[in-house]
């Protein structure tokens, strides 16, 4: 979030849910650029070219599972907030989310338009909380940690 507006990425491999998410979120969140992907390895690629500020995954895709992919993304962007949404919820799933992939919210599909953007806004919000402390912590280690 270099001051710009916030990045999401929208990962789905159905394009109508997709395109429709990212149509609707751009809608209600206003000052939001928004990419899409269809599996893993094309969001992979997406934040490799860009930092991203928060993406939105969709558990089951083919190829790449949306746990797994965001578990290998919270290693390779570690400060990109991790959404994962799924029609198929059950408490292990919930669990390999919250502790694989270490993500902030578990959504389900269909979507509550007003839990989406709750929990979009949400994670935004401590994003740039956790990027604002560790701004602070490396000023001050900067300064030779005096304080």
């Amino acid at each position: 979030m270099g001051g710009g507006q916030p990045l999401l990425l929208v990962v789905d491999d159905e394009p109508d849910i997709r395109e429709s998410l990212a149509q609707w979120l751009a809608f209600e969140l206003g000052d939001v650029e928004i990419m899409e992907a269809s599996s893993a390895e094309e969001a992979e690629k997406a934040m490799a070219s860009r930092e991203v500020d928060l993406v939105l995954c969709d558990f089951r895709m083919p190829g790449e599972d949306g746990i797994s992919f965001l578990a290998r993304a919270s290693v390779f962007a570690p400060a990109t907030s991790r959404l994962l949404m799924t029609a198929f919820a059950d408490q292990g799933v919930a669990l390999r989310a919250i502790n694989e992939a270490r993500v902030e919210r578990f959504l389900r599909k269909p979507p509550d338009l007003a839990e989406f953007a709750g929990a979009v806004r949400d994670a935004l919000a401590s994003r740039k909380r956790r990027v604002a402390q560790a701004r602070d912590v490396a000023r001050a280690f900067g300064r030779g940690g005096d304080g």
